[in-house]
């Protein structure tokens, strides 16, 4: 498993009140979902490669609203062969409106403003895009380097806004059609992991940190 996998695994084994749901389940349905109408019915389809992800997701989803929600899976005809996950969400429009992030047949590039008004709603924010779009270099690695990325640029620097909220400066760059935001700093990185709630992921990445920059002294 990448680092990146366990520190979404750890996002998934934490508690969270229901505002902090709901912004994390909001920022997902932001960076990764598409919006399909059928028979005059509006439905969120949404596929995720990460088992654990799909997992958390489809809880979210159904702790917080009473829905029909499809889950299903298939295996990519690729040479990893892995599996992508897709949740199909019913009648999805009072979940959007709910969210904060619903315009006319359309998702919002960002939230409303009492989504993340709270700090706890801010974190779980960010961590909810982490497992939309998140990945960070093993710190076995020589580069550090966290990203999260966005098909909408508004969104991307709404996240850079909300990393500055916890003293993280975010860069941004366009890559394939998405805007990404990054932070190459280790520091930095680490004070995202604990802002996300992955402490063990962020003691981990702290002591090979330190060794390495003890050993290269």
């Amino acid at each position: 498993m990448s680092f990146s996998s366990e520190v979404k695994h750890e996002i998934t084994t934490n508690e969270f009140d229901v505002c902090c749901q709901r912004a994390q389940l909001s920022a997902f349905l932001q960076v990764n979902s598409n919006l399909l109408i059928r028979d005059k019915r509006l439905f969120i389809k949404v596929e995720i490669s990460n088992a654990t992800t799909a997992k958390q997701v489809y809880q979210l989803v159904k702790s917080l609203y009473d829905v029909e929600v499809d889950l299903k899976m298939k295996r990519k005809e690729n040479l990893e062969k892995n599996n992508v996950y897709t949740l199909t969400i019913v009648d999805a429009l009072s979940i959007l409106e709910d969210l904060g992030i619903y315009e006319t047949f359309s998702i919002k590039p960002v939230p409303d403003e009492e989504i993340c008004r709270k700090d706890c709603c801010a974190r779980s924010y960010l961590a909810g895009a982490f497992l939309a779009s998140g990945s960070i270099n093993a710190p076995t690695t020589p580069n550090y380097h966290l990203e999260m990325s966005s098909h909408a640029p508004e969104m991307a620097a709404y996240l850079k806004t909300l990393l500055a909220r916890f003293g993280i400066e975010g860069k941004l760059t366009e890559r394939r059609n998405r805007t990404v935001v990054y932070v190459k700093v280790a520091d930095q990185i680490a004070d995202f992991l604990k802002a996300i709630g992955a402490y063990q992921k962020t003691m981990e990445f702290e002591d090979i940190r330190i060794q390495r920059d003890f050993t290269n002294s």
